[in-house]
């Protein structure tokens, strides 16, 4: 399954901490989840799976962690760059999530 999550671009900082951006953002998120795992939806009672001959009672579990989804502290160019050095990091202190999500 692949599938692509739309990101929702606020026209400036004002709308980006409207209560309304917020919720579209969240509303589209979900939408967006729920068309996605629409078609497994009916494996919610479970099935059989035949797997080298034998049979076993197989139930499908999807997890998300979206922890960190929202208050990523590292530029989008620097998402895949694995040689950052300290000074184009920025640290998960407590101050600092305070401060992000300020």
């Amino acid at each position: 399954m692949l599938g692509y999550l739309p990101i929702l671009k606020p026209y400036d900082n004002s709308q980006k901490k409207s209560n309304d951006f917020k919720v579209a953002v969240r509303k589209t998120f979900h939408k967006c989840l729920k068309v996605l795992l629409e078609p497994i939806q009916v494996l919610s009672n479970g099935l059989d799976l035949n797997l080298n001959g034998k049979t076993f009672w197989f139930f499908s579990q999807i997890s998300v962690v979206i922890s960190d989804w929202h208050f990523c502290l590292v530029k989008r160019d620097n998402l895949t760059n694995i040689n950052l050095s300290e000074q184009q990091m920025e640290l998960r202190t407590h101050n600092n999530m305070i401060r992000y999500l300020d």
